[in-house]
């Protein structure tokens, strides 16, 4: 009796779709091997292979799959109404640490790149020129800044790519590449900007001081539309990009000497920290709050989120370049004596790196603990977590520019030979307090 019910159940059901056609099919996506991130019409959707989708509407769907160690791999299906479509797709593996491709631009690459949630990567160039490309490294389009840009992008939630340049603007730019608006200061702007929760926009930069024209130095807060919020004043040139931490304080550092906390309502200084040399670098912060921060005077510093110094660790040089912490806490900062530290929540030092060549890049970190830096010797290099040599990649020109890492593992840098390159890696990004330069993919600087 129950079986006749089923089947009852069953025709009516038939029936009443036979009234009322549905214009909805299914998508079945599997792949050998499986646990591939699945990207539908270039986004990332919540699920990985093998998957079905079902009442998708009907019409030509892209289906990318992303697995770190193998190569991407895209198809593009129809959906009919009532139908299943069935992808089946064989990955490849690919060599660790090979080239994937490079993009020329025809000037130095300083910039550090950003990756868009669809996996466009956006960075600027001494061309002048900030650029767009696909995973692939196909260009999508290319935006004219009027001067040279050595500063990293930012990508904002809406998509809206932030980029400084030399000309003396902080641009905001459609993801079309179409111009958004723009905010003039009043001189050339190293800082890269930062993006608050709330959409605001941090950055350093210069303006004239009303009669005497001289140039003051200033952290900038602007708003999504482009207005000035308020400005904070430091005593000397803002090279450092500036961080956010979790509760919203805006720390950056001068060569002033100082790292300098600034309230985000109001641009209100916190407080400062002397350190005494030029602080280029940009602070990086724990998942405690700690504030990790390099100088000139060769020293990497431990600052409490209230401003009083925890520890300072000596290098052999200068110290310009970022921290990067894993998810164990683990601190990893470049030297310019070449060597690259790993340090523990104390500033103990757990092992040292000689790349023999000078380290500006800042390390990223890859989910299965391998670090990623560059050097101005053009090696781009990767290290085990206990501080051995995994593999290295020789560019053609310095490697200032620090490292990005894609879902897919593909390692984005720039180089002074006027290339981005992309390296097969195995690995995304590690999920830690700040992983790599501007704490995450997007470049917000902004801690979670």
């Amino acid at each position: 009796m129950k079986h006749i019910q089923v089947f009852a159940g069953v025709g009516l059901i038939l029936m009443l779709v036979g009234c009322n056609p549905s214009t909805k099919g299914t998508i079945e996506v599997n792949s050998d091997p499986g646990g591939a991130d699945i990207y539908i019409n270039d986004t990332l959707t919540d699920y990985q292979t093998n998957h079905v989708f079902e009442e998708v509407e009907e019409g030509e769907y892209s289906i990318r799959l992303l697995l770190a160690g193998y190569a991407p791999w895209s198809e593009v299906v129809t959906v009919k109404a009532g139908k299943t479509v069935t992808v089946d797709a064989k990955l490849e593996a690919v060599q660790v640490g090979a080239l994937r491709w490079s993009y020329e631009t025809g000037k130095d690459v300083y910039s550090s790149p950003a990756i868009g949630t669809d996996g466009t990567v956006y960075f600027g160039s001494w061309d002048d020129s900030l650029y767009a490309l696909d995973p692939l490294g196909n260009p999508l389009w290319r935006y004219d800044a009027g001067h040279l840009i050595s500063a990293s992008p930012a990508i904002g939630s809406n998509g809206t790519i932030y980029i400084t340049s030399y000309d003396k603007n902080l641009y905001a730019i459609n993801p079309d590449g179409s111009l958004k608006w723009s905010y003039m200061t009043d001189s050339y702007i190293h800082s890269s900007p930062a993006i608050g929760s709330d959409g605001t926009i941090y950055f350093g930069g210069k303006y004239r001081k009303p009669g005497t024209q001289e140039l003051v130095d200033y952290l900038f807060a602007i708003d999504p539309d482009g207005n000035l919020k308020w400005k904070y004043r430091t005593e000397n040139e803002i090279k450092s990009s500036p961080a956010i931490a979790s509760n919203g304080t805006v720390y950056v550092g001068s060569n002033d000497g100082f790292l300098h906390a600034v309230n985000p309502s109001n641009g209100s200084r916190k407080w400062a920290f002397e350190i005494g040399a030029a602080v280029e670098s940009s602070p990086a912060i724990g998942a405690d709050g700690t504030i990790y921060v390099g100088s000139n005077d060769w020293n990497l510093y431990a600052i409490s989120a209230g401003g009083s110094k925890l520890w300072s660790f000596s290098t052999g040089g200068a110290v310009s370049g970022s921290a990067a912490v894993g998810p164990d806490g683990t601190i990893y900062i470049g030297s310019s004596d070449s060597r690259l530290y790993a340090l523990d929540l104390s500033g103990n030092k757990l092992w040292e790196y000689n790349a023999k060549r000078m380290i500006l890049s800042s390390p990223a970190i890859g989910a299965n603990g391998t670090i990623y830096f560059g050097t101005l010797g053009g090696t781009i290099f990767a290290l085990n977590p206990d501080g051995t040599l995994l593999w290295n990649y020789e560019a053609d020109g310095n490697v200032q520019s620090s490292p990005a890492i894609g879902e897919d593992g593909t390692i984005y840098v720039g180089s002074d030979d006027g290339c981005i390159y992309a390296i097969y890696g195995d690995s995304p990004l590690a999920s830690s307090p700040w992983p790599k330069f501007r704490h995450d993919n997007q470049n917000t600087g902004r801690a979670r």
